[in-house]
């Protein structure tokens, strides 16, 4: 059974979350539509929080996951409810774990990209050539 292995936390202090994060190689959310009528959520911030800690992301095409989520790049994305892609996608990492070095090294580049110091010393370049 998984259930051993599985531990629901619930709502924690930020600090607690960051240290769990620290502990992780590969974070998962499969997030779904609840009803096929039911609005979208946001981009879930646990998403966001994970990516700033440089961890791959498993996760849905759902909502806003698949713009901050490049496929195959600072993670895997697979459809709703599709637990054998799910699986496939933790299999990837069980299977190759040199890609969880290959992907944070994406997401860190990615992030570096847009911080907003290199972000402002862009802008300022394409000004000044203006």
């Amino acid at each position: 059974s998984i259930k051993p292995k599985i531990r629901f936390h619930g709502m924690l202090p930020l600090q607690q979350v960051e240290a769990l994060l620290d502990q992780c190689h590969v974070f998962v959310l499969p997030s779904q539509r609840t009803m096929e009528w039911a609005e979208e959520e946001d981009t879930p911030t646990s998403v966001i929080e994970a990516l700033a800690k440089g961890l791959p992301v498993i996760s849905t095409y759902h909502a806003g996951i698949p713009e901050l989520i490049s496929h195959g790049e600072t993670g895997l994305l697979v459809p709703e409810r599709n637990v054998d892609e799910l699986v496939k996608a933790f299999a990837f990492f069980i299977r190759q774990p040199e890609q969880i070095s290959k992907f944070r090294n994406n997401i860190l580049r990615v992030r570096d990209q847009l911080d907003i110091k290199h972000t402002v010393t862009s802008l300022e370049e394409i000004l000044r050539a203006v």
